[in-house]
Order: structure tokens, then sequence, then C-alpha cells
């Protein structure tokens, strides 16, 4: 006796988009929704020792004598910080 087999399924397929309407662009926050950082507070170099790991990951800046170092863990929920170094405004983005 032969046993019937069924025909293999046809390959799956993505149908085409034909229109823009199938698709959205949703907007979870509002413009300006993340704040950013206007005053940002420095530890000194020993309290950083005992807060942050030696892999901790950070933005460098260095201008002139003036050295300072972003957490990219905080800038990862707040995105930018506005700050002044040596009287010059700079913004660090994450």
């Amino acid at each position: 006796m032969i046993a019937a087999c069924s025909p293999s399924p046809p390959p799956a397929s993505i149908p085409p988009v034909d229109s823009e309407s199938e698709y959205r662009i949703i907007t979870l926050l509002p413009k300006d929704g993340i704040p950013s950082i206007d005053d940002p507070q420095f530890l000194s170099v020993a309290e950083a020792d005992l807060e942050y790991d030696d892999e901790e990951l950070v933005i460098g800046v260095e201008f002139d004598d003036e050295a300072r170092a972003y957490s990219i863990d905080l800038l990862s929920s707040r995105e930018i910080v506005n700050d002044e170094i040596q009287g010059r405004p700079i913004a660090v983005t994450w």
C-alpha cells in the first residue's frame, strides 16, 4: 500500500507594503521630554574611586588643566549634560 502524502505547504511570505498607513511613528515622549543635566555636580577623585568600578564607562573631557568624567550610566537616562569648563560652555551627549 502506498501512503498518500499531503502537498508541502507554500513558503511563508510577507505581504507587500502598499501604503504608508500600515506603519505609524509613535512618540512616547514629547519634545524635550528627557531633561538635560544643567548643573552637574562632581565627585572628587577619591570619592569617585569608592563609588565607581575601574571598568565604569565614562566620557572624558579635558581642557587646559581641568578634566571631567561623565558617567555613561547616568547619561543613558538623561542623554545630555550642559556644563562649563574654564568659562566655556560645553554639551556632553550620549
